[in-house]
Parts: C-alpha cells; structure tokens; sequence
C-alpha cells in the first residue's frame, strides 16, 4: 500500500514476461497497462480475483510493454526532457538568455 514513486519490481516481473497485480495507487497506473499486463486493483478482493485472470494474458505483451516504454534508452531520452524543461525553466526566470550550447542542453 506504499505510494512507490516508480515501482521497479514491476518492470523486472513484466521484462521476463510475468504478469503484474498491483494495487491502483502511486505509479502502478503509469506502469501497468491493466488487463494487458497485469491487473490495476483498488481492493485485496480485486488483487485475489486477478490471479486466475493472470494466467490467461500473453506474456509477450508483458515484456514487449517494458522494452517499448521503459528501456535505458527511453528512460535516458525522459531524463533529457526534463533536464531540459528544468533549464528552459530556470534560464526564463532568472532573466538571462537562452543559449544551447551542442544536443546535451
């Protein structure tokens, strides 16, 4: 029932091809695509019905879900993003102009 920030154990189960049941809170959501990866559940009642169901999704679907959303390569290019929302931010406020120096800012 912890809120984890980002739930790794998730993406380790889903990369080998294991279905996830998870409770709907912090970023199971954002992690789990429900009812083609794993189940989203809002009660224990939930979480044990999804455990027959569990059996019947396609574990290709489960590490092809992670290789697609959550390989070194996307993470990478998400960190970029946000180091670079965070610059742009940061260069607006203070006032000074925005200059790029090469593709790494």
């Amino acid at each position: 029932t912890w809120r984890e920030p980002f739930g790794l154990v998730m993406v380790e189960s889903m990369v080998t091809g294991t279905p996830v049941i998870a409770m709907s809170m912090g970023s199971t959501p954002e992690i789990v695509d429900d009812g083609k990866t794993g189940f989203l559940c809002h009660t224990v009642d939930e979480c044990v019905a999804a455990i027959d169901k569990a059996t019947q999704l396609n574990r290709r679907d489960c590490r092809e879900h992670v290789i697609k959303n959550f390989s070194a390569q996307k993470m990478t290019e998400g960190y970029e993003e946000v180091y670079r929302q965070i610059l742009a931010d940061s260069f607006s406020k203070n006032g000074h102009a925005r200059t790029l120096i090469g593709s790494a800012v």
